[in-house]
């Protein structure tokens, strides 16, 4: 976990927690040792502990509703803070930064939490017309309007906005995205849908072991065309007409062979230049992959 996570040398005291929010105590039991501590299973309880964090260490009141894909605080302030270390190597003022979240979900949780935390601006775009309204609506209720915008995707064709490519006036600090890991097929196999076509991950066998939390998801927080490597190498092309419109693009990987194939990509476009980063939560890894056409970015 990064060094300045909160989370990492101060996580969730569920003793503390259920004392003060009786809605999470109801999901919490004894342990052999006698402390307290959550039933990671119940995706209801993992959506209620991340409202209660939101609501205690940030200030935020955020909707979530049940069938969107919950966000798991610790592993989004890895990825926001991964970035504030570019920003800081750059010499970048807080005050300074506009960044893109590809994708926001319902929560809208890393412009909520970037502007909160940190004082960025975000243009936060989303596919789904739900969750784009959601997401509209807890940056209003946060009082964050004047951070943070919200779009929905049209049709799905391009990644990043046409907003981003009309005319040379903006230049965005970084984008961000948390793509769907899987394809469809494999996110067959790993989810099951009930009559709703809302999503929660089963138990498989195999050498890696299974998620210890619950998820529930719609289909299109899960899966993507190609999985997760398809829609970065998106990312990618889209990236050579914008360039330097974007001074940093960012994305979280899930899987590590799916690390390697974009690798692969990005070696053979000799105006880019890219590093990539782990981030570890728990026994939970990710990887976030960073590239860029300005040769006055520095890399970590």
């Amino acid at each position: 976990m990064h060094e300045r996570n909160p989370y990492k040398k101060n996580p969730p005291n569920f003793t503390l927690l259920a004392r003060d929010y009786p809605e999470l105590r109801k999901h919490c039991f004894v342990t052999p040792r006698g402390t307290l501590n959550l039933n990671f299973n119940d995706a209801e309880a993992v959506r209620i502990l991340t409202l209660v964090l939101l609501k205690k260490d940030f200030g935020l009141v955020v909707e979530l509703p049940r069938n969107n894909l919950v966000p798991r605080i610790p592993q989004r302030l890895n990825y926001l803070l991964f970035i504030e270390d570019l920003l800081m190597h750059n010499a970048v003022n807080n005050e300074d930064v506009f960044g893109i979240d590809i994708g926001t979900g319902a929560s809208c949780i890393y412009p909520l939490l970037g502007a909160k935390k940190f004082g960025w601006k975000f243009l936060a775009t989303e596919i789904d017309e739900d969750s784009a309204s959601i997401a509209m609506s807890n940056v209003k209720s946060n009082n964050l309007s004047e951070k943070i915008t919200v779009i929905r995707s049209s049709d799905g064709k391009m990644i990043f906005p046409e907003a981003v490519g009309a005319g040379d006036e903006e230049v965005y600090t970084f984008s961000m995205c948390n793509p769907p890991f899987y394809d469809f097929e494999e996110s067959d196999k790993k989810y099951a849908a009930d009559e709703n076509d809302v999503y929660e991950n089963v138990v498989t066998e195999g050498e890696r072991p299974g998620p210890r939390s619950a998820t529930v998801a719609k289909l299109n927080e899960l899966a993507t065309e190609g999985g997760e490597v398809a829609f970065v190498l998106r990312m990618v092309e889209e990236s050579k007409k914008l360039r330097a419109r974007i001074r940093v693009y960012t994305s979280m990987v899930g899987i590590k062979t799916s690390m390697y194939k974009i690798e692969r990509v990005l070696k053979e476009i000799a105006e880019i230049r890219y590093m990539v980063s782990t981030l570890n939560q728990g026994r939970t890894q990710r990887f976030v992959i960073a590239w860029t056409y300005d040769n006055a970015v520095k890399f970590l």
